[in-house]
């Protein structure tokens, strides 16, 4: 089962796995050479072992990676999802060994997990010829496939770290701005999706 919620999640971001057998578990050999395989575009991804040991239930950490991609997390259709070697491998405190298949479904029945590491397409601002005076000025943007939303706010500084105006999050491709009071400043726009990927114009 997944120690994670049903959602969306990007590179980086840690998933662990639970795997719960009918008594208590050792692990034998090298712990760090366990591992579950999984269904993940294009190369496959492994959840390594984390904890558990000496309790029934083990506990599997997949890190995303770059590029990963699942539309609904699972392990992986070849069995053992578990490989285990003369060197490594799970047993009972008698040293028989564990069950180390899953039926293709174990994960992705459990919880909807979305692998996404992939940005929104790159769009563009439309810009103004020249700086303009209007207090309330029309934004106007192009879409951008892949994103869920848009996040627009306005700055002092080019870097767009400290926003002095920002608005709700929408997929809308067009805004008028509120009034402004006079000041230079930097429209700061980025498209986002739903695992958080971010792509700014």
């Amino acid at each position: 089962a997944f120690d994670k919620a049903n959602g969306f999640y990007k590179a980086a971001v840690e998933i662990p796995i639970k795997v719960l057998w009918d008594e208590p578990v050792e692990i034998q050999g090298t712990a760090a050479d366990l591992k579950i395989a999984l269904d993940v575009q294009p190369a496959g991804g492994w959840a390594t072992y984390a904890s558990g040991a000496g309790s029934p239930e083990l506990t599997f950490v997949y890190t995303v990676q770059p590029g990963d991609m699942a539309v609904d997390l699972d392990v992986l259709l070849a069995k053992p999802q578990i490989a285990f070697t003369a060197e490594t491998y799970v047993s009972d405190p008698a040293l028989n060994l564990a069950a180390n298949e899953f039926e293709l479904g174990a994960l992705a029945n459990a919880a909807a997990v979305v692998i996404d590491t992939l940005a929104p397409e790159a769009f563009t601002l439309s810009p103004f010829l020249t700086p303009t005076v209007d207090t309330t000025p029309d934004l106007a943007w192009g879409s951008s496939a892949g994103a869920s939303g848009f996040r627009l706010g306005l700055s002092t500084t080019t870097a767009c770290t400290d926003l002095v105006v920002e608005y709700l999050p929408e997929l809308a491709t067009a805004q008028t701005l509120s009034p402004l009071a006079d000041a230079n400043y930097y429209v700061c726009l980025e498209s986002f999706d739903e695992a958080g990927n971010v792509t700014a114009a």
